[in-house]
């Protein structure tokens, strides 16, 4: 089972997903406003939708860039907040999402999707939903509700290396995909396991 739902973009939708697809709609609009100017000497169609073509281009490629950053935030906090609901016991300030890049296109820094790992902080484990992904190219986010709870006394400890978290269990290691270091999540974590250690 699965919740999912839209992600906020800010801007409308045909621009955003121009930009995400900006070369197929260079290609586009060379090709048709190409036959207007050419083949049908429609001189004026032809430039206006060459025109026309090449500024969505610009003004999606724009709204991608400039809008991406908080299409992901709005995709993880509903992430957390669905996994908050999810587990009673918790509140949404213990719940943290990491989300690695995930298909790119040529010219933007940005992906088209993030694999994230949303992880609950209790009082007594660690809640894992392993199974969530924000799609920015879609606009929308998904979690998989499937869980694995971890107790503290099962872990040794957490780290941030070679782009992943690491909680490092007595059987073993269990890395979750981040591309930045997750620091208030390492500190949450880290200081139940403190507490439990005293």
């Amino acid at each position: 089972m699965a919740e999912s739902g839209p992600i906020e973009i800010n801007t409308f939708s045909p621009v955003w997903t121009a930009g995400w697809q900006w070369p197929w709609v260079v290609v586009m609009a060379l090709i048709v406003a190409g036959n207007f100017l050419f083949v049908s000497d429609q001189i004026y169609l032809g430039t206006g939708l060459l025109i026309g073509g090449l500024a969505l281009t610009g003004l999606g490629v724009r709204a991608v860039v400039n809008g991406a950053a908080d299409a992901l935030a709005d995709g993880t906090n509903k992430l957390c907040r669905a996994a908050a609901g999810i587990d009673s016991e918790v509140d949404e300030a213990s719940v943290y999402a990491v989300t690695a890049a995930k298909g790119s296109v040529l010219g933007l820094d940005v992906a088209k999707r993030y694999r994230a790992t949303v992880l609950t902080v209790g009082e007594d484990a660690v809640t894992v939903y392993d199974e969530a992904m924000v799609n920015l190219f879609n606009t929308k986010w998904s979690l998989a509700t499937d869980s694995e709870e971890i107790p503290y006394e099962g872990i040794d400890g957490i780290a941030y290396a070679d782009g992943s978290v690491q909680l490092r269990l007595p059987d073993g290691e269990r890395s979750y995909p981040a591309d930045k270091r997750p620091a208030d999540l390492i500190a949450a974590i880290e200081q139940r396991l403190s507490a439990g250690g005293t």
